[in-house]
């Protein structure tokens, strides 16, 4: 077995199947969406199947029910936290703060990305761009149109338009 990875029976099926636990990182939140994880901070709280199997199932059903809206119960989380404890495999506490240090990054990085979305957001609010009219033009896809063109104005008419766009591609 590779360092620091374990294997889970997958005992919902009854088969001999296993769920990988990689470098600690329990898959079995798969059905939470990777951002859901991150700013909920599971990771951070449970970072390996050995804090899952350790946690009381209290606070990790709690975690989980705010983190996934109410859409894995406490049954659910009796489950994973049984599973956790069926793991075998090597708990690497390297793996766990490397993880936890990974976790914080994409965090820091969500929070950069959601600042320049909403400077970008007032950005084009104040323009009063047209293309946010077209239905399926979001203010991101209009700040992108806007940067590529310029100035929509020093076109005489569209097709003018689509001749300077292609003949820059």
């Amino acid at each position: 077995m590779p360092h620091g990875v374990s294997y889970l029976p997958n005992t919902a099926n009854g088969t001999a199947s296993t769920r990988n636990f990689v470098n600690g990182r329990a898959q079995i939140f798969l059905q939470l969406s990777r951002k859901t994880i991150l700013k909920a901070v599971i990771l951070l709280k449970y970072p390996s199947a050995k804090d899952v199997a350790k946690s009381q199932l209290h606070s990790l059903t709690n975690l989980l029910e705010s983190t996934s809206r109410g859409k894995i119960d406490g049954d659910k989380a009796k489950l994973i936290r049984n599973l956790a404890k069926k793991s075998v495999g090597i708990y690497v506490s390297t793996k766990v703060l490397e993880l936890r240090h990974t976790v914080k990054l994409i965090q820091i990085l969500d929070e950069e990305i959601a600042e320049i979305e909403e400077q970008i957001q007032s950005h084009m609010q104040k323009l009063h761009s047209p293309l946010e009219s077209i239905p399926g033009i979001s203010f991101r896809l209009a700040a992108v149109i806007e940067a590529e063109i310029g100035d929509f104005r020093r076109f005489s008419s569209p097709d003018k338009m689509l001749e300077a766009v292609f003949t820059n591609v």
